[in-house]
């Protein structure tokens, strides 16, 4: 697999954030735009284009990237031990931050009133592996 680039398309709207996510049609995770990033392709102009092609959405990009994953930092620069480190922070703090995001996008349903259950069979020993 190539390298990826995401997008975390947000806005603010009265005073809160609001993160879009999406997801296949038979899809149970939501997830940001993201794809492989073609050839001549800035990691920049693909996470744009990952962002209109997947969710449908047009916004700025910053210069800067948000994050990067520390498997493609390792394997791409000539790190030592303690740049590993750091870029093993970096990677879980982005981690913590998605994790964070999403809690708070399940807040924002559950106070706005529009949490769906979908009822699904499930069996427990398949989903506590």
């Amino acid at each position: 697999m190539g390298d990826q680039a995401a997008a975390i398309p947000f806005r603010w709207t009265s005073g809160r954030l609001e993160v879009a996510l999406i997801t296949r049609r038979q899809g149970k995770h939501w997830i940001v735009p993201k794809g492989n990033i073609e050839p001549g392709e800035t990691p920049r102009r693909s996470a744009r284009r990952e962002a209109t092609e997947e969710a449908g959405l047009v916004g700025r990009i910053p210069l800067r990237p948000f994050g990067a994953y520390e498997q493609r930092m390792t394997e791409a620069f000539d790190l030592d031990e303690e740049q590993v480190r750091y870029a093993r922070t970096i990677h879980s703090a982005n981690n913590d931050l998605l994790t964070l995001i999403n809690d708070i996008l399940d807040l924002s349903k559950i106070e706005a009133g529009q949490v769906e259950i979908s009822p699904e069979p499930v069996i427990v020993e398949e989903a506590l592996r």
